[in-house]
């Protein structure tokens, strides 16, 4: 899976969430970037969760933003299909 986010005001990430148990695979934030690529554990639906920081919301900004996610299906990744 692969995400990236361009927003017009730096203080928007993104979180990636599984589902059924609401675990945080990726928070954008924490590592104040804007793209990430990773694998996903198991099969399941992943969430992305788009948000302002506490402090912009505060001061009531707001942002625009494209979205781009990406899957990358495991026969092309390198890992076999199961």
């Amino acid at each position: 899976l692969s995400v990236t986010l361009q927003p017009s005001n730096q203080a928007l990430y993104f979180e990636v969430l599984r589902s059924d148990t609401g675990a945080s695979l990726f928070d954008a934030g924490a590592s104040a970037v804007h793209h990430w690529r990773g694998g996903l554990p198991v099969e399941d639906i992943y969430l992305v969760r788009i948000y302002l920081y506490p402090s912009a919301v505060r001061y009531n900004e707001r942002s625009d933003y494209l979205l781009h996610i990406g899957i990358t299906p495991p026969s092309l990744s390198g890992r076999p299909l199961r």
